[in-house]
């Protein structure tokens, strides 16, 4: 699914691509990266670019075995931001990519997921 945010098909090689299942791993990976972006966006405005780093490792993973590629790839260069104005400029990229990630999860509804 190359032009969603998430691909449910990753996520349902997690849960053996049942739709109920997966339907509710994308809803829990939704919702701990919008708490994710909470924290980034809480260093982001104290300028804390060790803590950018950290939650740029920290979600990096999750994001990857989601299938949410973006995320992924803006989380891995964050995690190794060498400076705060690198960084923001990828907080700046990335806050869009979790909100698309978020309001995709939310029109699928209680609908199956695709696998």
């Amino acid at each position: 699914m190359p032009d969603t945010p998430i691909d449910l098909n990753a996520l349902g090689d997690f849960t053996g691509h049942d739709p109920v299942q997966t339907l509710r791993l994308a809803r829990h990976f939704a919702e701990t990266t919008r708490k994710t972006l909470v924290e980034i966006l809480a260093a982001r405005d104290s300028g804390d670019l060790g803590a950018l780093n950290r939650l740029g490792h920290k979600q990096k993973s999750s994001s990857a075995m989601a299938g949410a590629r973006e995320c992924a790839n803006l989380c891995l260069h964050l995690e190794k931001a060498p400076d705060l104005p690198t960084a923001l400029d990828l907080v700046g990229r990335l806050e869009p990519a979790i909100n698309a990630v978020s309001a995709y999860v939310q029109t699928l509804g209680d609908k199956p997921a695709g696998g």
